[in-house]
């Protein structure tokens, strides 16, 4: 699959079979997020990959959309180290750990599993549960988590682009379906 391909079909997916994944697999999905890019190469992301069903359990409870964990393979946390990025925005932090969170889920789709963004960041509700349950160090901002694992089920692929949403040279250049 090439990388065009894997953008314009890459889905979200909420059921999987079950069946574990290896840690080399773990490797090649957290190296992709590694190759995003960062404010100034700061690389400030860190990532925990979690495989123990038992945590997983653990933090299912914190929101009504993760029961996916109970058949997922892995739960990637990614978190940005606040240590040593002084002159660095958290904006832009985030901004580094989003782009390796699509890289990982692009990486997912093309190794043939399935992966979805778990909600939670700062600011949110659940997050200093999670960040306790997983015992997260102070230093570091949880920036999302994600599913990975073997999908049970695709759902139908839906093209996504919406022309409206197109502006050319300044803002009141609308595009228009053909």
């Amino acid at each position: 699959m090439d990388a065009l391909e894997a953008i314009m079909t890459r889905q979200s997916i909420r059921s999987y079979t079950g069946e574990g994944i290896s840690r080399q697999m773990l490797r090649q999905i957290v190296s992709a997020g590694m190759q995003a890019p960062s404010a100034h190469a700061c690389a400030s992301w860190r990532f925990l990959t979690i495989t123990d069903r038992e945590t997983m359990r653990g933090i299912i409870p914190y929101s009504p959309w993760w029961g996916l964990l109970e058949e997922a393979a892995a739960l990637i946390v990614v978190c940005t180290d606040t240590r040593g990025v002084e002159g660095i925005s958290h904006e832009f932090q985030v901004d580094g750990c989003a782009a390796a969170m699509e890289n990982m889920l692009l990486a997912v789709h093309a190794m043939g599993l399935g992966g979805v963004w778990l909600g939670v960041c700062e600011g949110e509700e659940n997050c200093c549960l999670v960040k306790a349950r997983l015992k997260l160090p102070g230093y570091t901002k949880l920036i999302g988590t994600m599913a990975v694992g073997h999908p049970a089920k695709r759902p139908e692929w839906k093209d996504r682009f919406e022309p409206q949403k197109w502006f050319e040279e300044d803002w009141g250049n609308q595009l228009h379906p053909d």
